[in-house]
């Protein structure tokens, strides 16, 4: 029992000190990931303007596309993160 009490005076504080920078990190990491998604897709739309040719089923591929492409992206980034980096795992 003195064991944990000595481990718990030791890692309180450093949770205090380090854990709230960590927990900003992420905060700031996850706002700046949902803001640049959301500028990602109204940038992909003004620069592929829908004309009086496309039928309403492109505009839909289209979406899927993008959507495919995101899930993608995201996929890529968890195997990234969570091999190390390291191609091939």
């Amino acid at each position: 029992m003195e064991t944990l009490g000595k481990w718990t005076d030791q890692i309180v504080p450093w949770l205090m000190s380090h854990g709230i920078r960590i927990l900003l990190i992420i905060i700031v990491a996850f706002l700046l990931d949902r803001i640049l998604q959301r500028l990602l897709v109204r940038a992909i739309k003004a620069s592929v303007k829908a004309d009086e040719n496309t039928s309403a089923e492109a505009e839909k591929k289209r979406g899927y596309a993008y959507q495919d492409l995101q899930r993608r992206s995201q996929s890529d980034c968890n195997y990234c993160c969570h091999n190390d980096g390291a191609p091939g795992g």
